[in-house]
């Protein structure tokens, strides 16, 4: 039966509004306007523009970029109360944030093809330097990669934030592009760890240990190229990396033993040898000892004290000459007694002291991007917080001597 006038305007008007059913952004970028879509107007570039790979106009435009949402920030630093009861307990990270998305599960980009490659090539040779250990590494991330969204939203968030540091990156535009990729993907990456974390067992174990290791890389690398202007701002993000670490070894620990069932144990135990032979040594640092024996502290104290320096006395080994290895520095963070780091948080002089003899280690790293020149203003800050009465203690400023620094790759 032929439809009527009426009966065809009606549906003409049906259609129309469903061409209309996303809700129009009035401040939104041209490139949603053009794809009718709709645009959450983050800055420094929207994330549906993000996610597709193309090019913000928000990047690019003066104009625009001041009409939108407040720029997104990071959501990397946890509160410093993480601490899980039990093998069970799920660790309490951040929410993402409500407009940070870099990765969608349902679409692929370029983008993500070029951190993924960017990651595999680059960024993972950064962290892991033995040939061996890497093609160890690089195979069981493979296979575990592609079958856990919070694991490769990681592994791209990470590549991005290198990227970011890159040399090859020189306008501000692609530095702030690769900075919010990293941001909105890392989001999404505790997330989906979050969810994860609640049902542990010997099937994802293994990517479980294989995210930590990377979140930690991941954390304590924002919290050294950071570019605080005060000391208490930068201890208090160090402290709160620490946390979250602690917060996740604690409740992946008890599964470790599944490693011994896989080649990743040669990592492992390369790491141990490596320990074992440090632990021989004599110390480096006999007048730290000396002075914290004789200090005005508790027993209790001076054996919190003495147990982080012996651990410290193992990065501390070595030549003073640039290093590249840079796991030890952060496996020292972790693995000091948790006293010292409640100590550390109280701003206690002798646990001040401590950091600033670890801010050597990482000043023999300054090559790493993912350290560049945390220690020599960690040191600065710690030097400037104690004062003269304390200059005896600390480590002579000549050991940072910044004339062997080289671009950070």
């Amino acid at each position: 039966m032929p439809l009527s006038e009426n009966d065809k305007q009606e549906r003409a008007e049906a259609r129309a509004r469903q061409r209309r059913a996303h809700k129009k952004s009035r401040n939104g970028c041209s490139q949603c306007k053009r794809r009718h879509i709709k645009c959450d107007e983050s800055q420094p570039a929207c994330s549906s523009c993000v996610v597709a790979g193309l090019d913000c106009p928000f990047l690019s435009d003066p104009n625009i970029r001041g009409t939108g949402q407040s720029p997104v920030t990071t959501t990397s630093r946890p509160s410093p109360t993480i601490e899980p009861r039990s093998r069970s307990s799920t660790v309490a990270l951040p929410s993402s944030t409500s407009h940070g998305s870099g990765c969608c599960d349902g679409e692929v980009n370029m983008a993500h093809l070029q951190l993924f490659s960017h990651f595999m090539s680059e960024t993972s040779r950064t962290f892991i330097k033995s040939d061996r250990s890497l093609d160890i590494y690089l195979k069981n991330l493979r296979e575990c990669v592609f079958g856990q969204k919070y694991l490769m939203h990681e592994v791209l968030s990470l590549a991005a934030l290198h990227m970011s540091l890159q040399t090859n990156v020189q306008s501000l535009d692609q530095v702030m592009y690769f900075r919010h990729l990293a941001t909105s993907l890392q989001s999404k990456a505790l997330a989906g760890f979050n969810e994860a974390v609640q049902e542990i067992n010997e099937r994802n174990c293994l990517t479980l240990l294989i995210f930590s290791h990377m979140l930690g890389v991941h954390s304590f690398c924002e919290v050294f190229i950071s570019q605080d202007e005060s000391f208490s701002n930068f201890l208090t993000r160090l402290l709160q990396a620490i946390h979250l670490l602690r917060g996740i070894n604690s409740v992946i620990q008890p599964w470790w033993h599944v490693l011994s069932t896989t080649d990743m144990i040669h990592l492992m135990r390369e790491g141990e040898a490596h320990r074992i032979a440090r632990e021989s040594l004599e110390t480096t640092v006999p007048h730290l000892h000396d002075l914290m024996a004789t200090a005005d502290i508790s027993e209790t104290s001076l054996r919190i004290y003495q147990e982080a320096l012996r651990r410290l006395d193992l990065a501390l080994h070595g030549s003073s000459e640039p290093r590249d290895d840079i796991n030890i520095v952060f496996a020292w963070l972790v693995t000091s007694p948790k006293e010292y780091t409640d100590l550390l948080a109280e701003r206690r002089p002798e646990a001040l002291v401590l950091l600033a003899y670890y801010a050597v280690v990482l000043h023999r790293r300054r090559n790493s991007w993912l350290i560049g020149t945390a220690g020599r203003r960690m040191y600065g800050w710690i030097r400037d917080y104690l004062g003269d009465r304390w200059a005896h203690w600390l480590p002579p400023v000549q050991m940072f001597d910044m004339t062997e620094t080289h671009t950070p790759a």
